[in-house]
């Protein structure tokens, strides 16, 4: 394994590099420091085999995934986000066979373009990245960088309208997520909950009020879409509060069977792993 550390990326890099499957270090690690919201390409592409592309968030020494690439053979891996201040490494993994790679990063400083900033757009790929959702903790709007939908076009990642925000989150643990997104004035935006494959998981369609989705997920990465269904604001921007917390997955609570009082022979006998025959 290599590591590369390129301190502040602000300007182009390239670099042609190997990895070996086999080996058991097996993996090239580009650390980097970003100290304003820029728009970055990571672009690998193998010369034989097959390797990945991986991106982390480093939060309080710890690696955070918010991106990945997987693409077949020697298909070009890209990931295109967008990230603020912070420490971040990118890893080229190997899949198998002894790999040649050239790798390409290229960060875009972001200009504020009217109406206002579009961080995100549709999917894990063009999420922003909130980071770790710890257990018993909970992340408010304020962390957004925005909180804004539209049906004209901002700058950045959207396309002739910005009707989707999505936000990428870890648990590093099985937890009970509950997550609530309350449309602005005059506004419908509906609430979906995605696995890192864009798997949707559930979510919530009020026309008015705030909805919420409660869902028990296992350990890994999970985005929320913000989904502008309609506005009648004379400037087509929606706005939306968000907001994502945590709790510890419980077992559920035993339960018996109750007639008159007394517990069923069938249900105490369960209860207590014994033949019910045997209960006088």
């Amino acid at each position: 394994m290599s590591t590369f550390n390129l301190n502040t990326l602000s300007a182009p890099y390239a670099n042609t590099d190997n990895v070996n499957a086999g080996l058991p270090d097996q993996f090239d690690v580009y650390n980097f420091k970003v100290t304003a919201d820029t728009t970055f390409n990571f672009a690998m592409t193998p010369a034989s085999g097959n390797a990945d592309l991986y991106l982390y968030q480093i939060i309080n020494g710890l690696s955070v995934g918010i991106g990945t690439s997987t693409n077949g053979g020697v298909s070009t891996d890209n990931i295109n986000t967008i990230l603020g201040p912070g420490d971040y490494a990118l890893s080229v993994s190997p899949l198998y066979g002894d790999i040649n790679y050239t790798l390409n990063i290229t960060p875009t400083p972001i200009p504020v373009i009217p109406p206002y900033l579009d961080y995100s757009a549709d999917g894990i790929g063009n999420a922003y990245g909130l980071g770790a959702l710890a257990v018993g903790g909970s992340i408010s709007n304020s962390a957004l960088p925005e909180n804004k939908l539209s049906l004209v076009k901002p700058g950045l990642l959207s396309g002739s309208t910005d009707s989707h925000d999505a936000y990428s989150f870890t648990l590093a643990e099985s937890s009970t997520v509950t997550i609530n997104l309350k449309s602005g004035a005059n506004s419908n935006v509906d609430l979906g909950l995605y696995d890192v494959g864009n798997n949707r998981l559930g979510g919530s369609s009020l026309v008015t009020g705030t909805d919420t989705f409660v869902a028990k997920l296992n350990a890994g990465t999970y985005w929320v879409d913000a989904n502008l269904i309609s506005t009648t604001n004379s400037d087509g921007i929606a706005d939306y509060d968000l907001s994502l917390s945590a709790v510890k997955n419980t077992p559920p609570a035993t339960t018996y069977t109750v007639t008159n009082d007394t517990a069923t022979p069938f249900t105490l006998a369960n209860a207590f792993n014994t033949d019910s025959g045997d209960i006088k």
